[in-house]
């Protein structure tokens, strides 16, 4: 696979179960996240990244950690597929990780083959990520994003409501963006989003 899978999270048992599963997939490098520098570098190499983490931070750091990817000044590494292994399939654990951004959640049993063909759905195919001012990801559906968005907070929401945006990685090059489509708000009573009306944007490329 012509591919680099950071690995994040501690350096215990995980971090070298994981590695020891990326060298069976075939990944052209396995390394540990250390800095974001680093993954930026990286990526002008192999300009596909995937980031691997394991559960065994608290949510706090995953939340930090996904946050300086998904924020990236490289596009490369700001549209890299982010998966988070977890030990096992934990309702509220999951619905977390989703919020913050993650392309996929693997729970047991990892074997490298089923492992392999979740992390090759991120690849070589259209994917739809969203942009809100509290989301980073991929598309969860736009009831999501629109349903987070506190009351308390409309007037903050109808200036910069979402962006959607439509990518395709590729193995052998960049991340093309293929559209983008900004949706903005217009309140008419900021007590009441039933009184909004959407304008929308849209861009291809």
């Amino acid at each position: 696979m012509y591919a680099t899978a950071f690995i994040v999270g501690p350096e215990n048992g995980p971090k070298a179960a994981l590695t020891d599963l990326c060298m069976d997939i075939g990944f052209r490098a396995v390394m540990r996240f250390c800095d974001i520098e680093e993954a930026e570098r990286q990526a002008r190499q192999t300009p596909v990244c995937f980031f691997l983490f394991n559960s065994q931070m608290n949510s706090d750091e995953i939340k930090s950690k996904a946050h300086k990817i998904r924020f990236s000044r490289s596009k490369q590494v700001r549209f890299s597929p982010m998966v988070c292994f977890v030990e096992g399939p934990d309702p509220s654990l999951i619905s977390t990780y989703l919020q913050i951004g993650f392309d996929d959640i693997i729970a047991p049993p990892y074997s490298g083959r089923r492992v392999a063909q979740r992390l090759e759905t991120q690849i070589e195919r259209r994917l739809v990520y969203y942009e809100t001012s509290g989301y980073f990801g991929p598309d969860r559906g736009i009831g999501h994003f629109m349903d987070n968005q506190k009351l308390d907070n409309l007037e903050q929401a109808k200036q910069n409501a979402y962006r959607r945006i439509e990518i395709i990685r590729r193995f052998d090059g960049n991340t093309n963006i293929v559209s983008e489509k900004w949706t903005s708000l217009i309140c008419l009573d900021k007590r009441s989003r039933a009184r909004c009306v959407q304008v929308e944007s849209e861009r291809m490329l």
